[in-house]
């Protein structure tokens, strides 16, 4: 349940206009390059990532609810989406080039939780 309310966000002035802008310009250049997308949620930043000519785009988050959200949401359109459920402070991650966590960053206690 909190996945669908959590969902509506997606709408929000803010998100759309000026966070999601920031935080592609962050990840630029992305074309060609594979890209994880940590605590993606329901995949908005994931989808948005992988409309933009990347290579592969790891949408990760710890909620099944979440991941299962996500890939009901146009995933058939974009092949170069994998979700996976992972938490980023007890899994490895995949390699890649890039990792956006715009959201997750300020879970960390400390660097070492997000340097390990």
């Amino acid at each position: 349940m909190f996945s669908i309310q959590y969902q509506k966000t997606n709408t929000k002035l803010d998100k759309l206009y000026s966070i999601l802008p920031t935080v592609i310009s962050l990840l630029e250049p992305i074309k060609g390059k594979t890209v994880i997308d940590v605590g993606c949620g329901t995949g908005f930043f994931t989808k948005e990532i992988a409309g933009l000519g990347t290579k592969l785009v790891y949408g990760m988050d710890i909620s099944e609810e979440n991941l299962r959200l996500a890939r009901t949401i146009e995933t058939e359109k974009l092949p170069n989406v994998q979700y996976l459920l992972l938490d980023i402070f007890q899994d490895s991650l995949p390699s890649c080039d890039l990792i956006c966590f715009p959201f997750v960053l300020n879970l960390a206690n400390n660097v070492r939780d997000v340097t390990h």
